[in-house]
């Protein structure tokens, strides 16, 4: 694994030291990286923008969409770039992230370890979506993030789901707590802790942030595809048990965008 086999997309929104402190720790050549900035102020925009010249591209999404809107970005802009090599695989932050100095070298040896998982989720202390490594044939075989998810909530859990569904596997727990079906793979790093949240939101202080809920829409949503068949399971969430399909996905936009 190589910087030039990878893409960056750091996801943002009226954070931009934040935003920008991410970039950094990656240390990715500047025509690998990318800041989705969802619905930032136009202050906001401009610190990071000031700073890019030397780190990434800065895209804005106007006015805010959903999370899975903006990793779809993360994943569709790269993909049409004229980079040579085109990236087999994609990074997905959020900005309150900073990646460890020896993060490529560290995620080179989980893919030897582990070549069979369709995921790699980098984050610690805790394991979570907020950084994952996903590869361009994964989107291509199983389809786009689900955009009919808005704002955030749930959508990590379908994802889940997803993969499950498309690897054949049971539904088990919950990848951030434990992976029983071999398609995903833990790798310390890079950090995301409370400090960093703290300085997150000391950052959009400066600008004022609304949080979105969508948490009940969601959740509503979530039910509406997948139907529960097994109790037991995903109780932190409310999420009880194992679950099959109700509804077909429906891409936003045509594979084929990623060769």
């Amino acid at each position: 694994m190589t910087a030039a086999q990878l893409s960056l997309s750091v996801l943002t929104c009226n954070a931009p030291q934040s935003a920008i402190r991410t970039v950094r720790s990656s240390r990715l050549p500047h025509e690998r990286a990318i800041v989705v900035s969802n619905g930032s102020c136009n202050e906001a925009d401009a610190e990071i923008a000031k700073a890019l010249p030397d780190l990434a591209e800065l895209v804005r999404v106007r006015p805010a969409r959903g999370l899975t809107h903006c990793l779809n970005v993360g994943i569709r802009l790269p993909a049409q770039r004229k980079w040579r090599p085109q990236p087999e695989w994609a990074i997905l932050t959020q900005d309150d992230v900073e990646f460890d100095a020896d993060w490529l070298a560290k995620l080179t040896t989980a893919m030897a370890e582990h070549p069979k998982a369709l995921q790699f989720n980098l984050a610690y202390p805790k394991s979570s979506y907020s950084c994952i490594a996903v590869s361009r044939a994964l989107i291509r075989g199983m389809g786009w993030w689900d955009e009919r998810f808005t704002g955030w909530y749930f959508e990590d859990d379908d994802w889940h789901l997803r993969l499950c569904e498309y690897a054949k596997c049971p539904y088990g727990q919950r990848v951030h707590e434990s992976d029983k079906d071999g398609i995903f793979a833990r790798v310390k790093a890079a950090r995301h802790d409370k400090a960093l949240h703290a300085a997150r939101a000391k950052d959009r202080a400066r600008f004022g942030f609304t949080n979105a809920l969508s948490k009940d829409a969601n959740r509503q949503f979530f039910y509406e595809k997948w139907a529960v068949v097994e109790r037991g399971g995903w109780q932190d969430k409310g999420i009880p048990g194992l679950f099959a399909r109700k509804l077909p996905e429906v891409d936003p936009y045509p594979r084929s965008l990623l060769g």
